[in-house]
């Protein structure tokens, strides 16, 4: 099932979208298919995926991830146009720079002030990092709706509008900074939105146009009203901690942080009780190049395999110290794969101690 839907990592959505015309014969659908499998062979890429879904949605309904043997499925010409702006979650530097003289796009850049004043991406946003944190002892802590809507509409970002996030490089904590940010503005209404593949690393190394400052804000009065859809909260951890609630928690630290031993090789309590592992930097090595893409996630998300997490066994809550890793993991988990009852606990490991929980050694 889990190969079936990673081909959801090249999500696409459209503005003002357009029919693809169909090509025949239509591709019946055998033993062993997925989205992905077809797409490859078909139209040469595994992130037709979508695609192919768009063209076919009224014959496999609402659900992407489930085909069956026998259907008839219509595959798109190649080539052919989808739509009129194709818009993935995780865009390349070179898809963003096409997009750029779109007047609606918004870059929002979170990079450190020191950062952005060497250059930035033309007309970027700046919000730094640490203005989207929580307080020094809890820093996963989500900012009130209050501070929110203060932070965007000082800074003059529209919730209504595409916002592609910027970070500074390719790193497990720097993407999961942009998981953080995307996250919470997923959570504020913001409907479309994307973090930078590689960050502004990339867009350096692709030798896009720089500016030398980033754009003026343009301040307005935002409202902001979370949805806690993707969010976990301290009740829901402690249930289903205690198997009072359906569900899993999933640590998403290195596994030399997750399971360490004394020097008499007893278990350090380290994690929260019950949880398991699934450290979120592996993933980032197959999104890299460093493996084989599809092999690369297909290993990672037997975690999720293995836990029954279809949506039919409860939530899965992932979690690490202060927040970024397990942002990362919900953002492959929700956004890049599509899978449903994927939950962050923002606070972490941090708030759990913070309000007085306490830790336990790994579970065998």
């Amino acid at each position: 099932m889990f190969r079936d839907i990673f081909g959801v990592a090249a999500t696409l959505l459209y503005f003002g979208a357009v029919q693809a015309e169909a090509c025949t014969p239509n591709y019946v659908v055998e033993k062993g298919d997925s989205l992905s499998k077809i797409a490859r062979a078909e139209l040469g890429s595994i992130f037709e995926y979508r695609t192919i879904y768009d063209v076919n949605r009224d014959v496999i309904g609402r659900n992407p991830n489930r085909i069956y043997v026998g259907q008839e499925l219509s595959i798109p010409c190649e080539g052919a146009p989808v739509g009129d702006l194709r818009w993935s979650v995780m865009p390349s530097p070179e898809m963003i720079a096409e997009l750029s003289g779109q007047a609606r796009l918004q870059i929002l850049d979170i990079r450190k002030p020191k950062e952005v004043a060497k250059g930035a991406i033309p007309g970027a946003i700046t919000i730094p990092y640490a203005a989207w944190r929580g307080p020094a002892d809890n820093l996963g802590a989500p900012p009130s709706e209050e501070s929110l809507a203060a932070l965007i509409g000082d800074a003059g970002l529209r919730l209504d509008q595409p916002i592609v996030i910027v970070h500074s490089k390719e790193h497990p904590m720097r993407t999961g900074s942009a998981a953080v940010v995307y996250w919470l503005l997923k959570s504020s209404g913001a409907e479309q939105l994307a973090i930078l593949r590689g960050g502004y690393k990339a867009w350096e190394q692709a030798d896009k146009r720089l500016a030398s400052r980033p754009a003026p804000p343009r301040p307005y009065e935002a409202k902001v009203a979370f949805n806690w859809e993707w969010r976990a909260d301290e009740v829901t951890v402690y249930g289903i901690a205690t198997g009072q609630l359906s569900g899993h928690l999933l640590d998403a630290r290195p596994h030399g942080v997750f399971e360490r031993f004394d020097n008499v090789g007893k278990a350090l309590a380290t994690t929260l009780p019950g949880a398991r592992n699934l450290s979120a930097p592996s993933l980032l090595a197959s999104l890299r190049g460093e493996v084989n893409v599809e092999d690369g996630v297909e290993t990672v998300l037997e975690t999720f395999r293995a836990l029954g997490s279809d949506g039919n066994t409860g939530q899965v809550v992932t979690f690490c110290h202060v927040g970024e890793l397990a942002a990362l993991n919900w953002f492959y988990a929700s956004e890049l794969a599509g899978m449903p009852n994927i939950k962050l606990y923002p606070e972490s490991v941090v708030g759990w101690t913070h309000n007085g929980g306490d830790l336990f050694a790994p579970i065998n």
